[in-house]
Protein backbone atom coordinates (compact mmCIF):
# COMPACT_ATOMS: atom_id res chain seq x y z
CA UNK A 1 0.00 0.00 0.00
CA UNK A 2 1.09 3.18 -0.93
CA UNK A 3 0.39 6.99 0.40
CA UNK A 4 1.49 10.46 -0.56
CA UNK A 5 1.90 13.15 2.64
CA UNK A 6 -0.47 15.93 3.34
CA UNK A 7 -0.88 18.22 5.98
CA UNK A 8 -4.29 18.52 8.07
CA UNK A 9 -5.06 21.69 5.67
CA UNK A 10 -4.39 19.96 2.41
CA UNK A 11 -7.55 16.83 2.73
CA UNK A 12 -9.02 18.67 -0.11
CA UNK A 13 -9.12 15.23 -2.37
CA UNK A 14 -8.47 11.55 -1.79
CA UNK A 15 -7.73 9.55 -4.85
CA UNK A 16 -7.91 5.29 -4.76
CA UNK A 17 -6.06 3.43 -7.12
CA UNK A 18 -7.03 -0.11 -5.97
CA UNK A 19 -4.07 -2.03 -7.98
CA UNK A 20 -1.59 0.27 -10.12
CA UNK A 21 -0.51 -3.30 -11.83
CA UNK A 22 -3.85 -3.04 -14.19
CA UNK A 23 -2.67 0.43 -15.20
CA UNK A 24 0.63 -0.19 -17.33
CA UNK A 25 1.97 -2.62 -19.44
CA UNK A 26 6.08 -3.02 -18.86
CA UNK A 27 6.69 -1.96 -22.94
CA UNK A 28 8.14 0.68 -24.14
CA UNK A 29 5.24 3.02 -24.89
CA UNK A 30 3.05 0.96 -21.49
CA UNK A 31 4.10 3.72 -19.42
CA UNK A 32 1.13 6.76 -20.35
CA UNK A 33 -0.94 6.33 -17.26
CA UNK A 34 1.81 6.35 -14.67
CA UNK A 35 3.14 9.24 -16.47
CA UNK A 36 -0.19 10.77 -16.05
CA UNK A 37 -0.51 10.32 -12.66
CA UNK A 38 2.96 11.59 -12.03
CA UNK A 39 1.41 14.83 -13.59
CA UNK A 40 -1.10 14.39 -11.35
CA UNK A 41 0.70 14.51 -8.51
CA UNK A 42 2.60 17.30 -9.56
CA UNK A 43 -0.08 19.87 -10.40
CA UNK A 44 -2.32 19.15 -7.69
CA UNK A 45 -0.35 18.60 -4.45
CA UNK A 46 -3.21 18.51 -2.01
CA UNK A 47 -4.71 15.33 -3.60
CA UNK A 48 -3.85 12.25 -1.12
CA UNK A 49 -3.17 9.24 -3.17
CA UNK A 50 -4.00 5.85 -1.82
CA UNK A 51 -2.53 3.64 -4.35
CA UNK A 52 -2.16 -0.27 -3.85
CA UNK A 53 0.46 -2.26 -5.40
CA UNK A 54 2.33 -5.30 -4.75
CA UNK A 55 6.23 -5.01 -3.81
CA UNK A 56 7.81 -6.14 -7.49
CA UNK A 57 5.65 -3.71 -9.03
CA UNK A 58 6.81 -0.52 -6.70
CA UNK A 59 10.58 -1.25 -6.71
CA UNK A 60 10.30 -1.76 -10.58
CA UNK A 61 8.52 1.60 -11.37
CA UNK A 62 10.54 3.56 -8.61
CA UNK A 63 13.55 2.24 -10.24
CA UNK A 64 11.78 3.32 -13.80
CA UNK A 65 9.44 6.33 -13.51
CA UNK A 66 10.99 7.42 -10.03
CA UNK A 67 7.60 6.95 -8.32
CA UNK A 68 8.71 8.28 -4.41
CA UNK A 69 9.39 11.79 -5.58
CA UNK A 70 5.67 11.93 -6.22
CA UNK A 71 4.29 9.98 -3.89
CA UNK A 72 6.91 9.37 -1.01
CA UNK A 73 7.55 6.35 0.27
CA UNK A 74 5.71 2.75 0.19
CA UNK A 75 3.87 1.96 3.72
CA UNK A 76 3.66 -2.27 3.65
CA UNK A 77 1.23 -4.02 5.05
CA UNK A 78 1.92 -6.62 7.69
CA UNK A 79 2.14 -10.44 7.34
CA UNK A 80 -0.27 -12.53 8.82
CA UNK A 81 0.09 -14.57 11.67
CA UNK A 82 -1.20 -18.16 12.26
CA UNK A 83 -3.59 -16.77 14.36
CA UNK A 84 -4.51 -13.77 12.12
CA UNK A 85 -4.77 -17.03 9.08
CA UNK A 86 -7.13 -18.89 11.10
CA UNK A 87 -9.35 -15.70 11.17
CA UNK A 88 -9.24 -15.31 7.80
CA UNK A 89 -9.55 -19.23 6.85
CA UNK A 90 -12.12 -19.63 9.09
CA UNK A 91 -15.31 -19.40 7.13
CA UNK A 92 -14.14 -21.30 4.75
CA UNK A 93 -12.98 -24.08 6.99
CA UNK A 94 -16.61 -24.03 8.92
CA UNK A 95 -18.28 -24.69 5.55
CA UNK A 96 -16.47 -28.22 5.27
CA UNK A 97 -15.64 -30.93 7.69
CA UNK A 98 -12.09 -32.03 8.24
CA UNK A 99 -9.76 -32.32 11.07
CA UNK A 100 -6.10 -31.67 12.21
CA UNK A 101 -5.46 -34.92 12.87
CA UNK A 102 -6.91 -38.65 12.88
CA UNK A 103 -6.49 -40.01 15.87
CA UNK A 104 -6.74 -38.75 19.95
CA UNK A 105 -7.93 -34.96 18.60
CA UNK A 106 -10.28 -35.01 21.38
CA UNK A 107 -8.53 -36.01 24.35
CA UNK A 108 -5.09 -33.56 22.71
CA UNK A 109 -7.68 -30.68 22.45
CA UNK A 110 -9.61 -31.44 26.44
CA UNK A 111 -5.84 -31.27 27.61
CA UNK A 112 -5.19 -28.12 25.88
CA UNK A 113 -8.26 -26.10 26.82
CA UNK A 114 -7.57 -27.30 30.24
CA UNK A 115 -3.78 -25.65 30.37
CA UNK A 116 -5.29 -22.25 28.42
CA UNK A 117 -8.69 -21.66 29.88
CA UNK A 118 -7.31 -19.52 32.41
CA UNK A 119 -5.49 -17.07 30.39
CA UNK A 120 -7.91 -14.36 28.83
CA UNK A 121 -5.07 -12.43 26.93
CA UNK A 122 -3.98 -15.25 24.75
CA UNK A 123 -6.06 -16.06 21.05
CA UNK A 124 -8.39 -19.12 21.75
CA UNK A 125 -7.17 -21.70 19.97
CA UNK A 126 -9.36 -25.05 19.75
CA UNK A 127 -7.03 -27.49 20.65
CA UNK A 128 -2.81 -27.39 20.24
CA UNK A 129 -2.79 -29.05 16.86
CA UNK A 130 -4.98 -26.25 15.44
CA UNK A 131 -2.20 -23.77 16.52
CA UNK A 132 0.25 -25.91 15.55
CA UNK A 133 -0.68 -26.08 11.84
CA UNK A 134 -1.69 -22.67 11.25
CA UNK A 135 1.77 -21.12 12.96
CA UNK A 136 3.45 -23.52 10.89
CA UNK A 137 1.23 -22.32 7.85
CA UNK A 138 2.03 -18.86 8.62
CA UNK A 139 5.61 -19.89 8.25
CA UNK A 140 5.60 -21.72 5.24
CA UNK A 141 3.89 -19.07 3.45
CA UNK A 142 5.88 -16.58 4.80
CA UNK A 143 3.01 -14.54 6.45
CA UNK A 144 0.80 -14.29 2.73
CA UNK A 145 -2.58 -14.97 2.75
CA UNK A 146 -2.77 -16.23 -1.02
CA UNK A 147 -0.16 -18.28 -0.23
CA UNK A 148 -1.61 -19.35 2.69
CA UNK A 149 -4.85 -20.12 1.27
CA UNK A 150 -3.73 -22.08 -1.89
CA UNK A 151 -1.26 -24.21 0.78
CA UNK A 152 -4.10 -24.85 3.40
CA UNK A 153 -6.18 -26.65 0.36
CA UNK A 154 -3.20 -28.70 -0.99
CA UNK A 155 -2.57 -29.99 3.24
CA UNK A 156 -6.07 -31.39 2.99
CA UNK A 157 -5.92 -34.80 2.42
CA UNK A 158 -9.17 -37.54 2.14
CA UNK A 159 -8.58 -39.94 5.07
CA UNK A 160 -9.03 -43.61 3.80
CA UNK A 161 -11.32 -46.31 5.28
CA UNK A 162 -7.38 -48.19 5.98
CA UNK A 163 -5.97 -45.27 7.78
CA UNK A 164 -9.16 -45.01 9.76
CA UNK A 165 -8.82 -48.84 11.35
CA UNK A 166 -12.28 -49.69 9.39
CA UNK A 167 -11.54 -52.17 6.90
CA UNK A 168 -14.56 -53.85 7.13
CA UNK A 169 -16.75 -51.16 6.77
CA UNK A 170 -18.58 -50.25 3.43
CA UNK A 171 -16.69 -46.63 1.97
CA UNK A 172 -19.33 -45.82 0.25
CA UNK A 173 -21.95 -45.98 3.15
CA UNK A 174 -19.32 -43.52 5.11
CA UNK A 175 -19.32 -39.52 4.53
CA UNK A 176 -16.05 -38.30 2.86
CA UNK A 177 -13.63 -37.72 5.93
CA UNK A 178 -10.73 -34.87 5.53
CA UNK A 179 -7.52 -34.01 7.24
CA UNK A 180 -4.94 -31.90 7.03
CA UNK A 181 -1.22 -32.81 6.79
CA UNK A 182 1.65 -30.79 7.27
CA UNK A 183 1.50 -27.46 5.07
CA UNK A 184 4.63 -27.26 2.87
CA UNK A 185 5.73 -25.51 -0.15
CA UNK A 186 5.75 -27.15 -3.76
CA UNK A 187 9.08 -28.08 -5.37
CA UNK A 188 9.51 -25.36 -7.88
CA UNK A 189 11.23 -26.60 -10.87
CA UNK A 190 14.05 -25.42 -12.27
CA UNK A 191 13.58 -22.48 -14.50
CA UNK A 192 15.32 -20.87 -17.69
CA UNK A 193 16.05 -17.36 -17.78
CA UNK A 194 13.57 -16.76 -20.28
CA UNK A 195 11.08 -18.73 -18.20
CA UNK A 196 12.62 -16.02 -15.07
CA UNK A 197 11.47 -12.92 -17.66
CA UNK A 198 7.84 -14.42 -18.16
CA UNK A 199 7.44 -15.29 -14.22
CA UNK A 200 8.27 -12.06 -13.14
CA UNK A 201 6.26 -9.68 -15.89
CA UNK A 202 3.49 -11.82 -14.76
CA UNK A 203 4.40 -10.87 -10.66
CA UNK A 204 4.62 -7.77 -11.80
CA UNK A 205 1.01 -6.91 -13.47
CA UNK A 206 -0.66 -9.94 -11.12
CA UNK A 207 -2.59 -11.29 -13.87
CA UNK A 208 -2.78 -10.98 -17.64
CA UNK A 209 -3.81 -12.68 -21.12
CA UNK A 210 -1.85 -14.10 -23.21
CA UNK A 211 -1.25 -11.22 -25.54
CA UNK A 212 -0.22 -8.55 -23.56
CA UNK A 213 2.44 -10.90 -21.57
CA UNK A 214 3.52 -11.52 -25.50
CA UNK A 215 3.72 -7.21 -25.49
CA UNK A 216 5.45 -7.33 -22.57
CA UNK A 217 7.92 -10.01 -23.35
CA UNK A 218 8.82 -8.80 -26.97
CA UNK A 219 7.92 -11.98 -27.56
CA UNK A 220 5.53 -13.78 -30.87
CA UNK A 221 2.49 -15.29 -29.12
CA UNK A 222 3.63 -18.38 -30.10
CA UNK A 223 6.88 -18.64 -28.15
CA UNK A 224 5.23 -17.21 -25.27
CA UNK A 225 2.51 -19.69 -25.59
CA UNK A 226 4.90 -22.30 -25.68
CA UNK A 227 6.38 -21.17 -22.72
CA UNK A 228 3.54 -20.88 -20.78
CA UNK A 229 1.97 -24.21 -21.64
CA UNK A 230 5.23 -25.79 -19.96
CA UNK A 231 4.89 -23.51 -16.81
CA UNK A 232 1.04 -24.59 -16.79
CA UNK A 233 1.63 -28.11 -16.90
CA UNK A 234 4.73 -27.93 -14.12
CA UNK A 235 1.43 -25.87 -11.70
CA UNK A 236 3.61 -22.81 -11.28
CA UNK A 237 1.23 -20.59 -13.83
CA UNK A 238 -2.51 -20.94 -13.78
CA UNK A 239 -5.37 -19.62 -15.78
CA UNK A 240 -8.28 -18.19 -14.59
CA UNK A 241 -10.77 -16.95 -17.13
CA UNK A 242 -8.17 -16.54 -20.17
CA UNK A 243 -5.84 -14.67 -17.53
CA UNK A 244 -2.66 -16.27 -16.62
CA UNK A 245 -1.13 -15.67 -13.09
CA UNK A 246 1.86 -17.26 -10.77
CA UNK A 247 0.34 -20.42 -8.61
CA UNK A 248 0.43 -18.08 -5.39
CA UNK A 249 2.18 -21.56 -3.87
CA UNK A 250 5.26 -20.64 -5.54
CA UNK A 251 5.39 -16.78 -4.36
CA UNK A 252 8.19 -17.17 -1.86
CA UNK A 253 10.44 -19.59 -3.59
CA UNK A 254 10.14 -17.65 -7.00
CA UNK A 255 10.93 -14.28 -4.92
CA UNK A 256 14.22 -16.30 -3.74
CA UNK A 257 15.30 -17.74 -6.95
CA UNK A 258 14.37 -13.73 -8.82
CA UNK A 259 16.66 -12.52 -5.80
CA UNK A 260 19.29 -14.94 -6.93
CA UNK A 261 19.27 -14.02 -10.20
CA UNK A 262 18.81 -10.00 -10.00
CA UNK A 263 15.23 -9.23 -10.28
CA UNK A 264 14.42 -6.22 -8.48
CA UNK A 265 11.83 -8.19 -6.48
CA UNK A 266 13.51 -7.63 -2.81
CA UNK A 267 14.08 -10.13 -0.34
CA UNK A 268 12.07 -13.41 0.69
CA UNK A 269 11.08 -13.36 4.50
Amino acid sequence: MQTSSFSQKEKDLIIVIPNLSQLFLRCLDGFDAIEYLKDQAFQNPSIFWLIGCNEWLWRYLNRVCDLSAYFGDPISLPFLGGFELKEWLDPVCESINFEFTQQNQQKAQKKFQNNHSSDTNQPRWASELEQKYFDSLANVASGIGQSAARLWLYSLHILQSDENGDDDVDESSQPTKLVTLKAKLPDLPDLTQDQRFLLYSLGLHERMGLSELSISLGDSISQVRNQIQVLLKADVVERNHNLLQVNPAHYSQLQQDLANNYFLVGDSK
